[in-house]
C-alpha cells in the first residue's frame, strides 16, 4: 500500500486545495497567495491525495464528504483506481457513505445522492477485509481500542477506526 507519509507541508497543500474548491473553512486559505489567486484544484486528485495520507488534521478529515457530495459528478473512474492502487478504498467507501447521509439532509440532491449509491456500491464490491483508520495511523493503541467498541456502525462495516460521523461534521 502506497501511502503518504506525514507531512505538514502536504496537509497544508491539501488544505489549500479544498479551499480553492471551495469547502467552508477552507476558503481563506485560499488568499494565501500573493496578487493572483490559486488555480482551481481537480476534486478527484485532491479527494484521492487526502484520502492517502496517514495522516492529517481532522478538520481536513472532516471536509472529505462535502468534497464528495458538492462534486458528486468527479472522476470516479480515476478516484477508484487510485483507491485500489493505494488500498484507500474502505476510507474512500465510508466518505461516501457520509457524503451520501449529509445530502440525505436537504432537499435537491436526488441526482448526487443516486450518483453516491453506485459508487457506494462499486467500492463494497472491492471493501479490504482488513482494519484501518481515517487518516489517523498515529492513534495510539488505547484510542484504536476504544474506537474499535464505540465508532459508528457506518465505520465498522468500513473496517475503519474513526469517530467520524454527520454530528463530527457540524
Amino acid at each position: 500500500m502506497a501511502l503518504i507519509s506525514r507531512s505538514p507541508r502536504r496537509a497544508r497543500a491539501i488544505a489549500s486545495a479544498l479551499g480553492s474548491l471551495g469547502c467552508p473553512g477552507f476558503a481563506q486559505l485560499s488568499l494565501d497567495f500573493d496578487d493572483e489567486p490559486p488555480p482551481v484544484q481537480d476534486a478527484a486528485v485532491v479527494l484521492s491525495a487526502a484520502l492517502a495520507c496517514d495522516d492529517l488534521p481532522r478538520s481536513i478529515v472532516r471536509a472529505l464528504p462535502w468534497v464528495v457530495l458538492e462534486y458528486a459528478h468527479l472522476d470516479w473512474d480515476f478516484v477508484l483506481q487510485e483507491a485500489r492502487r493505494r488500498g484507500t478504498q474502505n476510507r474512500l467507501g465510508f466518505v461516501v457513505t457520509l457524503a451520501e447521509q449529509l445530502g440525505a439532509q436537504s432537499y435537491g440532491n436526488e441526482e448526487k445522492l443516486t450518483r453516491l449509491a453506485e459508487v457506494e456500491e462499486r467500492l463494497f464490491d472491492i471493501r479490504l477485509d482488513r482494519e484501518d483508520t481515517l487518516c489517523q495511523d498515529s492513534l495510539p493503541d488505547s484510542e484504536r481500542t476504544w474506537l474499535r467498541a464505540n465508532r459508528p456502525k457506518e465505520a465498522a462495516i468500513w473496517h475503519l477506526l474513526t469517530d467520524l460521523d454527520l454530528r463530527g461534521m457540524e
